[in-house]
């Protein structure tokens, strides 16, 4: 019995041990408000194939991706990639970019950033880059737009477009676009923003989500399609030698804001298409 007394008394001890609390830190560096914090996108009008991915990227001289790593640019793609929200870090003001492929310099050119977040668009190796204000942040939570979130109700996702469509390789889309979405409750068109020219972008639109899987982190199907100046749908050359009406569909996930960037030619190879950039 007095073994038993001093056997239950130990793991008392242990139990009350376990229950200390103790500090998680993480190696993490507070970005100064002067800092820059850039993302990187590829959005050039070739094939995305081995020969055109670009090995490694350079800022004032550090590397900051390379293919050795997680963060090999391709073309329709950016860095850093992986996950929603992350930006490269670096002093505002003059910043050499460069890119290799195969180890010779393919792309170099000196930028002047501004302190906070931006995204850089190189659409053309031989062209000076668009540099574009991020828009962080993107909406306002203290004010939530949303409707209760309770089981069966509607919610929203948030989402910009970016036109950087070329008419064709050497061309881009000399007009002005507008995107739409299907709305999936009245089963209506409505504009996701306003029209935008090439290099262009439109404010961050709410658009409905009506949860269809109830056992789920929220998110539903979304249906597309792009007009043109005329209030055409526009179109766009496809795979089977012929021209289309442009369509398409993506989950739209509750809460989300996401950025759809709509790259390639629309009168020949390399085929055009959105690409989804998740910004929170």
């Amino acid at each position: 019995m007095k073994n038993l007394k001093y056997l239950i008394f130990a793991l008392a001890l242990v139990a009350m041990s376990s229950c200390n609390k103790h500090e998680i830190l993480y190696d993490t560096t507070k970005v100064a408000d002067e800092d820059a914090e850039l993302q990187i996108h590829y959005v050039a009008p070739i094939n995305n194939v081995a020969s055109n991915y670009i090995d490694s990227v350079f800022a004032n001289g550090k590397l900051i991706a390379s293919v050795e790593g997680s963060s090999q640019l391709k073309p329709y793609n950016g860095i850093p990639s992986g996950s929603a929200g992350r930006f490269y870090t670096i002093k505002s003001g003059k910043v050499e970019l460069q890119f290799y492929q195969s180890g010779s310099v393919v792309y170099d050119k000196t930028l002047t950033l501004s302190s906070g977040k931006q995204d850089i668009f190189v659409y053309d190796l031989a062209k000076d880059p668009l540099i574009m204000k991020n828009g962080y942040p993107y909406k306002d939570n203290s004010a939530s737009q949303t409707t209760v979130g309770t089981f069966g109700t509607d919610s929203l996702t948030y989402i910009r477009f970016y036109n950087f469509l070329f008419e064709d390789v050497n061309t881009p889309y000399p007009g002005k676009l507008k995107y739409q979405y299907k709305n999936p409750r009245t089963k209506e068109w409505e504009d996701v923003g306003d029209y935008v020219g090439f290099g262009e972008v439109t404010a961050v639109t709410p658009l409905l989500v009506i949860k269809d899987v109830y056992n789920s982190s929220g998110y539903c199907y979304e249906y597309y399609r792009i007009l043109d100046e005329d209030g055409n749908i526009l179109r766009v050359w496809s795979s089977g030698s012929r021209y289309k009406n442009y369509s398409d569909y993506w989950r739209a996930y509750i809460g989300r804001v996401c950025s759809h960037i709509y790259c390639g030619t629309r009168t020949e190879s390399p085929k055009q298409g959105v690409k989804l950039w998740y910004n929170q």
